[in-house]
């Protein structure tokens, strides 16, 4: 197709800041992170590998910074500033209400009916389900013993807990609350956050 060896450079550029700042640009979306971002915009022969940039264009890049850190200390240091205390009591409620869900989420998982050929969590919690080498390993002592069923009721008491504090949260109760407003995911900061399992960048 005409055209496409030309943008294939453009192309893996795309991937390569993609790769570089797609975490940076997932929480610029994010109350509590966004409103402490200035915009710079800049034109196609600013910044970036431009690397052959006049000396006047570089003061002109400079002064954009001053600029943009100015706006910071105005929103966040200098006083009457409020800047601060609103983003943290955005980010408590963006909080607040993304664990309000993750408890919804871990009520379900462990109270609802599972599949028959599942292993329901309060089995999981009671110890009926362990790895193929505990299983097999015949020589544990019976000081292991103790300390494994030591960690097992450590581990039911502590599960229970959280369940207990789940149920109050997201129950038939919390419903009828929820529909009075009383919910942290009521009018809360959008776009919702949400907890991801992954590995440490």
């Amino acid at each position: 197709e005409d055209g496409g060896p030309r943008s294939l450079p453009a192309f893996v550029s795309a991937i390569a800041r993609t790769m570089q700042n797609w975490v940076d640009s997932e929480q610029m979306r994010m109350p509590g992170y966004r409103d402490r971002i200035v915009s710079v915009l800049l034109t196609p022969e600013q910044g970036g590998l431009n690397l052959n940039m006049s000396k006047e264009l570089i003061g002109e890049l400079i002064d954009y910074g001053h600029r943009a850190a100015d706006l910071l200390l105005a929103a966040y240091a200098r006083p009457p500033a409020r800047g601060w205390a609103q983003q943290r009591a955005v980010r408590y409620h963006a909080l607040m209400a993304m664990t309000e869900r993750h408890l919804t989420s871990l009520r379900r998982a462990y109270d609802d009916r599972v599949q028959p050929a599942t292993i329901p969590y309060q089995q999981i919690a009671d110890g009926a389900a362990v790895s193929g080498a505990d299983a097999g390993d015949q020589r544990t002592s019976s000081t292991s013993s103790a300390s494994a069923g030591t960690a097992l009721r450590w581990q039911r008491r502590r599960t229970e807990e959280l369940m207990e504090l789940a149920r109050r949260w997201t129950g038939t109760d919390a419903c009828a609350a929820a529909e009075r407003g009383e919910s942290f995911v009521v009018n809360e900061p959008t776009p919702a956050a949400v907890w991801r399992a992954q590995p440490e960048l």
